[in-house]
């Protein structure tokens, strides 16, 4: 059974072994807009929120959130999510990141990733937004 656990802040640098992978998978699509270290450093400092789903014992994906305050509301943003076999730990998850963002007042869910998610996450509401274009700029 799947289990979604949330790391308290001082226990990252623990958990860190086992979630770093994940999180650098995830980053790696990220075009270095986000390092693992910073992306750490708000995990330690409160000012993200890591879960982690694991299966006895076995960590099989790691998930990295943060509340944005927005115009229109507060927003739990996943920055980053990485790991193994999705279907296994996609309900659960879910199941568990709606009310830990209502209890802080969040008015909607975001994601930014890889197209694959759209469909993946199409069956709890998720719809698509936006899309963002990028270009390197060379001299």
């Amino acid at each position: 059974m799947v289990n979604i656990i949330a790391i308290e802040s001082h226990f990252i640098d623990q958990v860190w072994p086992r979630v770093e992978g994940h999180i650098k998978s995830a980053l790696d699509h990220a075009k270095g807009e986000l390092s693992i270290e910073t992306l750490k450093d708000r995990l330690k400092a409160k000012e993200s929120l890591l879960l982690v789903a694991m299966d006895n014992m076995i960590v099989l994906a790691s998930i990295v959130c943060e509340l944005v305050d927005t115009e229109s509301g507060k927003v739990c943003h996943i920055v980053a999510a990485g790991g193994k076999d999705c279907d296994s730990w996609l309900d659960e998850w879910y199941n568990q990141i709606v009310p830990i963002a209502k209890d802080q007042g969040c008015v909607r869910l975001s994601v930014n990733g890889r197209k694959g998610w759209e469909k993946k996450l199409s069956k709890y509401g998720f719809e698509y937004a936006y899309t963002t274009l990028h270009r390197e700029i060379s001299e």
